[in-house]
């Protein structure tokens, strides 16, 4: 993935998506070269462009622009991304020294490239007339004979220098598993920000390495831990800290995640008691899909999660998702629930389609409570016992 992201090939449709990583950014090498260091490194370069890291030593104008090197010659033309075999890079010191940059990895390992020279005047016009009519009919550039977007591919993925990539990996996913990173912020590795638990990053980095860098065995690994399995209920005094994972990390679902929460639990749940495994495979792709839909309506939770305020206006205005959830017809919960005969039978059944859990002792006296006192408009009722149960926090949140 990280390949096809970098330097991926236009002949195969999936990294032609994938390339969209380089091309959104390549107008702004500055952008490109921070976006690349902070998600697949895990290191925040961005304050060492105009001097050296005034916080991390570690970081200095020569790191900053020896990654930059690595995307100085990649260009857009068209719908394609294209690289040059020659081009330099040069950039202002504290004290007004102009250097030429080398390439550079964020270990200080340097890169000896071949000669180049630059092209003549007749010879540039020709490549732009060249350029020009490949963007015309709509064609890839030539690759060139030296890449450096392939240099950085291989010194990030081979040696002593794969740590960063596979560090920066294992943390990210460790934060999605369990809400908070071994070090924070993500794109803060670096000396002076230990993990917190260091032991366990280069465990998990190097076996992550040694296999490949497969991320459904690094995952089943994580979600399979005592850790993982905690509750994020905690009766005592004094809360652990995150960083301990003593206790679950409470965090908020992605929007693909909530948007399938929202309809798995507004569906009847005999959809998916079908002794035909094909049939119930079907069902959940079928609401995987409208999820996908559904999910851009969402934020993507950021480490200060709150609702946003779109998000509660969406609830609050949006008829059509309103009449989708809530519809009273068989193959929705509010439909099962209309043809239940006790309101304890009501109750038990959304606590268990919704929470995926049975009803406390409290919740059920409280929403029976509600049902009872509404016999007269039975259906608006149930309709907005289940309401409340989709909006609440407790769908809202992994916990």
């Amino acid at each position: 993935m990280f390949r096809a992201m970098l330097l991926g090939d236009y002949e195969d449709e999936l990294e032609r998506q994938a390339m969209k990583f380089v091309k959104l950014r390549v107008k702004d090498l500055d952008n490109l070269t921070n976006a690349t260091s902070s998600l697949f490194f895990g290191v925040n370069i961005s304050c060492a462009k105009c001097h050296d890291h005034p916080l991390v030593i570690e970081w200095t104008q020569a790191h900053f622009y020896g990654m930059k090197s690595f995307f100085n010659r990649s260009f857009e033309n068209g719908d394609f991304v294209g690289e040059r075999d020659y081009g330099a890079l040069q950039y202002q010191t504290t004290d007004g020294k102009q250097l030429d940059a080398q390439m550079m990895f964020l270990s200080g390992k340097v890169i000896e490239e071949p000669q180049w020279t630059s092209p003549d005047a007749e010879k540039q016009k020709a490549e732009k007339k060249q350029l020009e009519q490949l963007a015309k009919d709509k064609q890839p550039v030539p690759v060139p004979q030296y890449s450096r977007r392939a240099q950085l591919l291989d010194i990030a993925l081979n040696g002593d220098d794969r740590s960063y990539f596979s560090k920066s990996i294992v943390n990210r996913i460790w934060y999605r598993t369990f809400g908070y990173g071994l070090v924070m912020p993500l794109d803060q590795m670096h000396p002076s920000n230990p993990a917190s638990h260091p032991k366990l990053l280069d465990f998990l980095a190097q076996d992550m390495s040694d296999h490949g860098y497969d991320l459904t065995r690094l995952i089943r690994g994580l979600v399979l831990t005592q850790a993982y399995a905690r509750s994020s209920r905690y009766d005592g005094e004094n809360r652990p800290p995150q960083l301990w994972f003593a206790v679950a990390n409470v965090k908020p679902l992605t929007p693909q995640q909530y948007a399938a929460a929202l309809l798995f639990g507004a569906r009847n749940p005999s959809q998916f008691a079908s002794e035909d495994v094909l049939k119930t495979q079907a069902e959940i792709e079928s609401v995987h899909a409208q999820a996908r839909t559904l999910a851009v309506k969402f934020d993507v939770p950021s480490d200060e999660f709150q609702v946003s305020v779109d998000e509660a206006l969406l609830f609050s205005n949006d008829a059509a998702l309103e009449k989708d959830l809530l519809a009273n017809r068989a193959d929705r919960l509010i439909g099962e629930l209309m043809i239940l005969s006790t309101d304890a039978e009501v109750v038990a059944t959304a606590s268990k389609s919704i929470m995926n859990r049975p009803v406390t002792k409290q919740e059920q006296r409280v929403m029976m409570k509600y049902l009872k006192h509404r016999q007269d408009r039975r259906e608006a009722a149930v309709i907005q016992l289940v309401w409340a149960l989709l909006t609440s926090s407790e769908v809202r949140f992994n916990y």
